[in-house]
């Protein structure tokens, strides 16, 4: 989820998950308007949320190869 919250940052729009209640384990609520349906990191989280439920589905994350992070991001970002 951390991956597409940046994401979502980067298009303006911001979720409010709290991953350290509950181990994470909750909702993640996002307000979306009818232009946000077509910005292709919100049709990637839609497509995820619903492949996930499926028999054996694997964690997006593990699905998908994540970006190393350079010394200047790691820099600013803190990660």
């Amino acid at each position: 989820m951390d991956e597409f919250q940046e994401r979502l940052r980067k298009e303006g729009l911001e979720t409010s998950w709290q991953p350290t209640y509950n181990a994470g384990a909750n909702p993640v609520p996002i307000r979306l308007r009818t232009a946000d349906i077509a910005k292709p990191v919100v049709q990637e989280l839609l497509r995820a949320t619903f492949q996930i439920l499926a028999s054996g589905a694997m964690p997006w994350s593990e699905r998908h190869e994540q970006p190393a992070i350079d010394a200047t991001t790691a820099a600013t970002t803190g990660t």
